[in-house]
């Protein structure tokens, strides 16, 4: 039963990667095998046209040959030198064998492992014009006349195994070269990667900064507003203290969030500007519009006054989307934006009709605008899903949990009330 192809490809990967492991071994293993190849040539020669049959010092010939193809790797031309020393050695002694496994291994090998080109070409050149000129005053010159055949195809091994190791050269040049721009351009994206995320918590960690100034605003005006009417209006003294144990308890929870996603030098937080709120989304809506995208926007449920740090994130998130449909979804793109109050939950979904988008967001570490959708979302422990859409185009869809400390107070004053939503 013939082996499936990929099987079989799988199996020569792993044998190359076990090859690759344990060089020494393989090493090992082919000098004994060149060992015992040349051993069965020269037993196999019937000596009738006059060549030594073995003794002593062909067998150490062979032997010494053999075995410094163990260190044809790390040391080629010295195993080149020592086996060409055997091979004339071995060729005027005529033993009637060419030690071919031997000769050509060691041609292989500085070709293939010398980095050094013209030396290596020209070590080889010389080594085989001296195989060639020792084997022709001696084992080509047989009783019958010289043997042309026989130096025609050595001569014709020589320059192919010489070729071949330059090829083999060249193509683990080209690997290797591979491999390392691979392994550079991964630390590049990952270097990247690292760099948009910590760009992203630090301009999350600003906006938090800002929810926080804010929160603390508030509990100065109601603090002030308490102190004015604490003897007049006891009822809503108490009101403006509940609204300052609200605010002082969301302030808290966005502090403690902008110190988990704080990275970097405090000179990078040195800026600080005023931040949109969740009611400024009809500007980034009318803005895509004006850009030349239809846009519905629609709001469901209950509208609810949020906490400012779940009201920037959800304006963030819809702000991100909507500015990679404009820049990547194309002229025939739509859009819409829906907002989905409900007790536990504000649900957030951005879908457009065109094509690039997707593109755009799934592309390696999926861009900064994702980036900061998955941070903002993690922060507040939400959930976030992004993928295309059947038939073309992309949704965003994400999950901001709404506790019972989300709602924004109302700010009593002396005088005035003011609201003050996200």
């Amino acid at each position: 039963m013939p082996i499936p192809a990929p099987d079989l490809i799988g199996l020569v990967e792993k044998v190359q990667a076990w090859a690759r492991e344990q060089q020494q071994v393989v090493d090992v293993l082919f000098a004994l095998v060149a060992m015992v190849a040349v051993f069965a040539d020269v037993s196999g020669e019937d000596h009738l046209d006059g060549s030594r049959e073995l003794d002593v010092i062909g067998v150490v010939l062979i032997l010494v040959g053999s075995g410094a193809l163990i260190w044809r790797r790390r040391a080629s031309m010295t195993v080149m030198g020592i086996v060409l020393v055997v091979l004339i050695v071995f060729y005027i002694r005529d033993y009637g064998s060419f030690m071919s496994v031997v000769g050509l291994a060691a041609i292989y090998s500085v070709t293939a492992h010398v980095p050094n080109r013209l030396l290596a070409w020209s070590v080889v050149v010389v080594s085989c014009i001296a195989i060639l000129v020792v084997a022709s005053v001696s084992i080509l010159n047989e009783p019958n006349g010289f043997n042309y055949a026989n130096l025609a195809n050595t001569t014709m091994y020589l320059v192919a195994v010489a070729v071949g190791g330059a090829v083999v050269r060249n193509r683990q040049r080209l690997f290797a070269d591979s491999q390392r721009r691979a392994e550079r351009a991964e630390q590049d994206r990952l270097a990247e990667a690292e760099k948009a995320v910590q760009r992203e918590r630090i301009r999350i960690a600003r906006e938090m900064h800002d929810v926080v100034a804010h929160g603390m605003s508030v509990i100065t005006v109601q603090a002030a507003a308490a102190e004015a009417v604490v003897h007049t209006d006891a009822d809503a003294a108490a009101v403006a203290l509940g609204h300052i144990r609200l605010t002082g308890r969301e302030s808290l929870d966005e502090l403690r969030r902008m110190l988990s996603v704080l990275r970097g030098d405090d000179d990078e937080l040195s800026e600080f500007e005023p931040q949109p709120r969740l009611r400024d989304l009809s500007k980034v809506v009318n803005h895509c519009i004006e850009a030349g995208i239809p846009t519905e926007f629609a709001i469901t449920g209950p509208e609810r006054d949020l906490s400012p740090g779940i009201g920037l994130a959800a304006y963030r998130i819809v702000q991100e989307a909507l500015t990679n449909v404009i820049r990547h979804a194309g002229e025939s793109a739509e859009a819409k934006v829906y907002l989905m109050y409900t007790d536990s939950v504000l649900q957030i979904e951005v879908t457009d009709t065109g094509r690039g988008a997707a593109t755009a967001l799934n592309t390696a570490g999926g861009g900064n605008g994702l980036v900061g959708m998955r941070e903002r979302v993690d922060a507040y422990h939400g959930v976030l899903h992004t993928g295309p859409v059947a038939g073309g185009g992309y949704r965003v869809s994400a999950t901001l949990p709404i506790d019972e400390a989300s709602g924004r107070p109302v700010v009593v004053a002396e005088a005035t009330t003011t609201e003050v939503g996200s």
